[in-house]
């Protein structure tokens, strides 16, 4: 089995929840749980695929947090990003909503 990361640097796309959550800017970061979204609402065989991954993610921006070594815009920007996620596994139908009504995107 081909593991994703070599499909994608091959530039070949792969879809949600395969693709994992991208989480390096805001904008990837609702992209993605967007996408998640989506796929948790049309695929109910997937929504543990899902959870599983957006929880994976949530866990690798707390390791990132603690890891960030007094860098406190980073840390800010990482738990704001592990906030979002964790809005997301409450109720990924409101994430929708929810990631439209906030003010400001790019903490």
């Amino acid at each position: 089995m081909c593991p994703v990361s070599t499909i994608q640097q091959a530039g070949l796309p792969v879809a949600a929840p395969w693709c994992g959550i991208r989480q390096h800017t805001f904008d990837e970061l609702e992209d993605s749980l967007l996408q998640f979204s989506t796929v948790y609402e049309v695929r109910p065989d997937l929504r543990r695929q899902c959870r599983e991954q957006v929880i994976a993610a949530k866990d690798r921006a707390k390791t990132a947090i603690r890891s960030a070594n007094g860098r406190r815009e980073t840390r800010r920007r990482t738990a704001t990003m592990a906030e979002w996620m964790l809005i997301w596994l409450g109720d990924p139908a409101i994430f929708r909503l929810w990631v439209r009504a906030i003010p400001l995107r790019d903490c």
